[in-house]
């Protein structure tokens, strides 16, 4: 009896270990069997056999700047504080709201699912105690995963004045392409805007990251910032730059501000808020 050849295998047909034994009709073989009982018995040992392989794995889901993704969380449960602020938005009725990553979580603010490091919150009370704030900041996050938040209601039914994006500087680890980023930075803009249309939209440039100016990140987030900018200018969106803050004379990121050169510490976040305060109060202020 000749052997089932390799190539007559079907590779790309993943069959679980608990599969029963499968039997193949006689007539669809290339092979010549003295019996049908041959045939039958052959084709029940190849499908035991193939019941025995491990399941392949599903290929991973699409994943890109502008494909709205979730994610586990990294220090919290990111779909827990997701559904915690679907709970708390409506009750808050805020009229500013952050959203971000992880640096905007380290806002704080005593909502569901805050983060251990709350650098923030000492200014957010401080200095935007009168506002009732949002924070819609998650760890982590990328583009796509605040789309899928926000498709998923996070802003439903709110009539914010001011939203804040700060977004962008998680992408910089999967893409050194500023214009893929920059669409899921768009993208996150367009949503915000078809989802809260009379709020007024503070477009924040990327913070510095990577502690030397010559770090191959530190060019893209430059090329970046270029690119939101002009979009904000655009779009009418409200353009904030603070990354100079952050910086010596030679450009190296200032260790006592950000230590580990990517989140600010609590004056950081007082010299956010401070840029911050000119721009919401004087227009709520105007008639």
């Amino acid at each position: 009896m000749q052997p089932l050849s390799q190539s007559a295998r079907k590779k790309e047909m993943p069959i679980s270990p608990f599969a029963v034994c499968s039997f193949h009709p006689i007539m669809t073989s290339p092979f010549p069997f003295r019996s049908p009982l041959a045939a039958v018995l052959l084709f029940a040992t190849v499908g035991c056999m193939a019941a025995d392989t491990p399941v392949a794995a599903p290929p991973p889901l699409p994943s890109g700047p502008t494909i709205p993704a979730t994610q586990k969380g990294n220090g919290y449960d990111w779909m827990a504080r997701h559904e915690g602020i679907l709970k708390l938005k409506d009750v808050l009725n805020p009229d500013l709201v952050f959203i971000g990553d992880s640096i905007t979580h380290f806002w704080g603010g005593g909502q569901p699912g805050d983060h251990a490091y709350r650098y923030g919150e000492p200014v957010l009370k401080s200095l935007l105690g009168k506002h009732r704030v949002l924070n819609l900041g998650f760890g982590s996050d990328r583009t796509q995963h605040v789309l899928w938040r926000l498709q998923q209601g996070e802003l439903d039914r709110l009539n914010p004045a001011w939203v804040v994006i700060n977004i962008g500087t998680n992408n910089t680890s999967d893409s050194k392409d500023p214009a893929a980023i920059m669409s899921g930075i768009q993208a996150v803009s367009a949503e915000v805007r078809q989802r809260v249309p009379k709020a007024r939209i503070i477009l924040m440039a990327i913070f510095p990251r990577e502690e030397k100016p010559e770090a191959p990140r530190r060019k893209v987030i430059d090329a970046l910032n270029r690119r939101i900018e002009s979009y904000a200018a655009e779009q009418r969106l409200v353009y904030l730059d603070i990354g100079k803050h952050f910086l010596d004379a030679e450009g190296r990121i200032i260790r006592d501000l950000m230590p580990d050169f990517v989140h600010p510490r609590e004056q950081g976040y007082r010299f956010w808020a401070e840029a911050l305060l000119p721009i919401i109060e004087q227009t709520a202020a105007t008639p």
